[in-house]
């Protein structure tokens, strides 16, 4: 096998590796040993791909990142059929807890990480930041978009910029869900109905539908 590519298959074996630890075990506790334990890869290796543990954070989050490009990227598919602005809004709030779900351990390993960060090294925290949140905003600043354009949205609605808040705290409120679901056992399941419908009702109440 070519050098570029057994380079390659290192670091997505990494990458790999570490979205499975992190579903089992904090991201504090997880050492560079298990990851490459994991990996099949010797700790050189690691080390030459990735600087340390929280290089290798920022790759994830870029990894996340695109995920959660992917999972919205039905939403805006024109050649959906048109929905009404509240199907539109519950399908939102549907694909957020999808995200946040999926990728439970890493999104509280990368939150925790940042704010960790965010009162020793504010370069580090904007550096580190800027994936998943920049991918989030922009996102919630189409969404919106669409909400505000459907014919049936709420008169009371009179600017996008009310869509992006309340979208934005639809947002934040699954995040916290998780990052601060400490337990680590899946304590909560933000796919069941009352935690669906729960932060449904919470938007709906926001506009008075």
């Amino acid at each position: 096998m070519p050098k570029q590519a057994r380079s390659r298959k290192s670091f997505e074996a990494i990458l790999n590796a570490s979205f499975r630890l992190i579903k089992q075990m904090p991201w504090d506790e997880i050492s560079v040993q298990d990851i490459a334990r994991e990996a099949n890869v010797s700790i050189g290796a690691f080390y030459g791909r990735f600087e340390d543990k929280e290089t290798l954070l920022d790759c994830l989050a870029a990894v996340v990142a695109n995920d959660v490009e992917a999972l919205f990227a039905p939403y805006f598919n024109p050649d959906q059929p048109t929905k009404s602005f509240q199907q539109k809004l519950d399908k939102f709030v549907e694909n957020v807890l999808e995200f946040f779900q999926k990728r439970e351990g890493l999104v509280r390993a990368l939150y925790l990480n940042l704010w960790h960060h965010a009162f020793t090294s504010h370069k580090k925290f904007d550096q580190t930041s800027t994936d998943i949140q920049d991918v989030m905003r922009r996102l919630v600043s189409r969404v919106a978009q669409q909400l505000f354009d459907c014919a049936d949205c709420p008169r009371e609605i009179r600017a996008e910029k009310e869509l992006v808040f309340i979208l934005n705290i639809a947002v934040l409120t699954a995040r916290d869900w998780v990052v601060f679901d400490t337990g680590g056992k899946k304590d909560i399941d933000l796919l069941t109905n009352p935690i669906d419908l729960r932060l449904k009702r919470m938007v709906k109440g926001y506009f008075g539908a």
